[in-house]
């Protein structure tokens, strides 16, 4: 995975899932930014420390890191990409057009 900061910089929130979180240490033993602490049997991250660099997420064997996004943000990358694909979709359609022309042609 990629670095989890989006178009606007932001520092991205990372949490643990204290239902699938096991204690394991993985993800203490593999940061980077020494955020991640294991207490009680469950992973605490210190956000002031977290970088959202995610390999934390990618190591976890249980999946119990995520990142969490705003709202607000989700929704307007969502809609970025809504706009990109429409666009893609445009330039298919429209090579489409022009290789049935093309076809036509030859015929």
């Amino acid at each position: 995975m990629g670095n989890s900061l989006l178009k606007t910089g932001k520092q991205r929130d990372m949490r643990v899932d204290s239902s699938l979180c096991i204690g394991c240490g993985i993800c203490e033993q593999n940061c980077p930014q020494d955020a991640i602490r294991v207490v009680s049997g469950m992973a605490l991250i210190d956000m002031a420390r977290c970088k959202s660099c995610e390999l934390c997420i990618q190591v976890c064997p249980r999946g119990a890191i995520r990142k969490v996004i705003p709202r607000g943000e989700l929704l307007g990358e969502i809609q970025e990409m809504k706009i990109r694909t429409g666009d893609v979709l445009a330039r298919i359609a429209k090579m489409k057009q022009q290789d049935a022309h093309d076809r036509r042609i030859r015929e």
